[in-house]
């Protein structure tokens, strides 16, 4: 920023806070909304989201707070405001989520609140919860638009109800494998350490526990195809290679948790998928891996139909 503007975003963000201070919350965005607009920072999108919040307004909060969710980890105070926004969102899953990359000794306070405001809303809200929960254990039933908004939809279940949810959500042979996945993902990011059963790509059963699941950028296979499929940016450019990273990002999470079942030896898959996308002649493959891969392409260009 030019000198005046820094010059500029100081007084805003005084004004902002004084502002804040008196309970006059519009004026109160108005100067740290012109701020966050010059210089977007942690601190004033944590002070914009305590605003938001003692204005009422929880759903613009809880989308300020998640731009910047890693520094709201950074002290009791910042995550207790995380824990609140979420809560009064509704959005427990995310609030489970967030709580679980806390260190253990700031995290019982904060579930404990958790717990209280799910046994709340099913007291309140027992008509909503059925509803929503009702529509994600069928979730099969409708059409993908619908299926995405039963599953956003879900996210404002309580745990024990999206647990339920989920044993049927992957147990369902004619949902798609990246609306599985999607789900077992979550479970894993909430760390669930009971074993759940999962209809997977060859339609044969996983049982698996999430919380024992690396993330699909943790996993070893798939850590090892990205780094070749850097290997060939010289040859065929950055733009082409930033292209595919993203298709091949797709394609493995609907194969995840077992990425060694449909990419065998990484340097051969990778070798493969460059040559198809140039139209070169296919280098020497495990016929089991080109036919995995194929699957994979079919199922990614299925989602996008």
């Amino acid at each position: 920023m030019t000198p005046e503007e820094e010059e500029r975003f100081t007084s805003l963000v005084a004004k902002g806070q004084a502002a804040f201070e008196e309970q006059s919350y519009g004026p109160a965005l108005d100067a740290l909304d012109e701020a966050y607009d010059l210089k977007q920072t942690p601190a004033i999108n944590q002070m914009l989201t305590r605003v938001l919040l003692a204005d009422g307004q929880y759903k613009t909060a809880q989308l300020f707070a998640d731009e910047f969710i890693d520094s709201y980890l950074a002290t009791n105070e910042t995550a207790q405001l995380y824990v609140t926004v979420a809560l009064h969102n509704q959005q427990f899953l995310a609030a489970r989520e967030f709580i679980m990359w806390l260190p253990e000794t700031q995290r019982a306070d904060l579930m404990a609140q958790v717990v209280t405001a799910e046994m709340t809303a099913r007291q309140t809200q027992q008509a909503t919860i059925t509803t929503i929960a009702r529509h994600f254990y069928h979730l099969s039933d409708g059409d993908a638009i619908s299926q995405r908004e039963r599953l956003i939809a879900a996210d404002k279940l309580p745990l024990d109800e999206y647990l339920v949810g989920a044993r049927f959500v992957l147990l369902d042979p004619f949902l798609t494998a990246i609306s599985r996945v999607s789900v077992l993902d979550r479970l894993r990011r909430l760390r669930v350490t009971q074993s759940v059963d999962m209809v997977w790509l060859d339609g044969g059963t996983l049982t698996v526990i999430p919380a024992q699941l690396e993330s699909i950028e943790n996993m070893v296979q798939y850590q090892a195809i990205v780094t070749e499929l850097q290997s060939y940016e010289r040859s065929v450019g950055p733009a082409m290679i930033h292209g595919l990273a993203e298709q091949v990002r797709l394609m493995l999470m609907i194969a995840y948790p077992v990425l060694e079942r449909v990419a065998i030896e990484p340097k051969s898959w990778v070798a493969g998928l460059i040559a198809e996308s140039l139209g070169n002649a296919m280098p020497e493959e495990a016929v089991e891996q080109r036919e995995w891969r194929a699957k994979l392409q079919a199922e990614m260009l299925a989602l996008m139909a």
